[in-house]
């Protein structure tokens, strides 16, 4: 199945009036191979439920260029940018936030951010300019990211939110989560460019081991694909898993919505920000992933039961009649008028 039909927008839109036709709600991520920046995207505009085009920062035409700024030309005043989720509050994507910006003053439509975070790992500094970040803030009708807002420091942040996509996740889990089989299945989720094209094998071969001793069935996935449309069949990987070994922050969000046994490693402050948010164990610093150390957590990982899940969601669907009241408005609203979800 196609992951691309597998989210249908919504009939019902806003029906917000303008001179010369109706304010459209335009949904950006970073790209359409990640499957982190595709299933928050989807569970944006699952929550905000209205139809809207999509837009992707890194997307490129037939000759290779980026299309944003083209994208972005197509946005008229009164017209509404939702951007969300991922980790996009970083220097990486710098340039694309200082294109929104400009494009932003030329047609003056509306910015809203929905479930963006930062990426942060504890190896490098990768922060956003904190002039840019003050810029950003200021010019955005709301902002409601995810932890940890530390980083990006709590002036102009409207509200706290959990990753959008686990609304998603939670509405395909049935189609995606089949029954545990013997033998066990146990996923690792790797992220080389993060922990180290190295480190990212040799913890692989590690669990790989664990498996074979124990006699699980060993796969792998690193969340990013050629084509959207295999998305899927990604996962359906977790789906079958009975076991999840992670070192990216949406393999931690997809194992725990798909309720697998779930252990986290971490070397980026969002994943750690992610378990204090849903008092989860303390992750795995990537420091301390020895063979000794796997074995301990996978032994006791244990998978979120569905009270958990429920509460998230009811935090989600709050967050989301905000930034749909700020999407039918004409001028921004005070934080001071808006609730701050705090989550469970």
């Amino acid at each position: 199945m196609r992951l691309v039909a597998a989210y249908s927008e919504p009939k019902s839109a806003f029906g917000m009036e303008r001179d010369g036709g109706v304010s459209r709600i335009y949904y950006c991520c970073a790209n359409s191979q990640n499957v982190g920046d595709v299933v928050s995207m989807c569970g944006v505009k699952r929550l905000v439920s209205a139809p809207g085009r999509e837009i992707f920062l890194e997307e490129r035409g037939v000759w290779g260029r980026y299309t944003l700024k083209s994208r972005l030309k197509r946005i008229r005043r009164d017209d509404t940018l939702i951007i969300g989720g991922g980790g996009l509050l970083c220097g990486y994507f710098e340039p694309y936030w200082r294109t929104i910006l400009e494009m932003q003053d030329k047609q003056q439509f509306s910015i809203i951010c929905f479930g963006v975070g930062t990426c942060e790992p504890y190896a490098a500094d990768a922060r956003m300019s904190e002039g840019l970040l003050r810029e950003l803030f200021e010019r955005m009708r709301g902002a409601y990211v995810r932890p940890p807002v530390e980083t990006v420091g709590r002036e102009g942040v409207t509200g706290v939110t959990f990753c959008p996509s686990i609304s998603y996740l939670t509405s395909r889990a049935s189609e995606y989560v089949k029954c545990h089989t013997l033998p066990r299945r146990l996923l690792y989720v790797r992220h080389p460019s993060l922990t180290g094209a190295e480190r990212s094998e040799h913890i692989g071969d590690m669990l790989n081991e664990l498996c074979r001793q124990k006699g699980w069935r060993y796969d792998e996935v690193k969340n990013k694909t050629a084509k959207r449309r295999t998305i899927g069949h990604i996962l359906r990987q977790y789906g079958l898993a009975t076991h999840v070994v992670t070192c990216r922050l949406h393999g931690y969000i997809i194992g725990r919505v798909f309720q697998k046994n779930t252990v986290a490693v971490s070397a980026d402050r969002k994943i750690d920000a992610f378990a204090a948010q849903v008092d989860d164990p303390q992750p795995l610093p990537l420091s301390d992933c020895t063979r000794e150390e796997l074995s301990d957590r996978i032994s006791c990982a244990s998978a979120w039961d569905g009270s958990k899940l429920g509460s998230v969601n009811e935090d989600l669907e709050g967050i989301a009649a905000q930034v749909r009241a700020l999407a039918r408005s004409n001028g921004r609203v005070g934080s001071e008028e808006l609730s701050l979800g705090k989550g469970p």
